[in-house]
């Protein structure tokens, strides 16, 4: 497997997780989440945020600020900053 290969399953693995975690802090596991929404457009507020950034740490050992998190606002944002943060770039 190529590094762009490995970078793309993991981040695909990074996105499907962090559907599962929205979806489950919703209360609605199981649906159908576009992972270029804005946050807010799939109704996280911000102590639900912040319940999400408690998750990515215990989950990827990566600290993201509040600040962070909104300027990143989407599943897709806040994967490349989880990957990069553990040292996986695209190559």
């Amino acid at each position: 497997m190529t590094a762009y290969e490995n970078f793309q399953v993991e981040k695909t693995a990074v996105i499907q997780w962090c559907k599962d975690q929205i979806g489950g802090l919703l209360n609605s596991p199981g649906i159908a989440i576009d992972e270029n929404k804005d946050f807010s457009e799939l109704g996280l507020d911000s102590s639900l945020a912040v319940s999400l950034l408690i998750e990515i740490e215990q989950q990827y050992g990566v600290e993201i600020s509040a600040e962070e998190l909104f300027d990143n606002s989407s599943i897709l944002a806040v994967a490349n900053l989880i990957l990069v943060r553990n040292g996986v770039e695209e190559k």
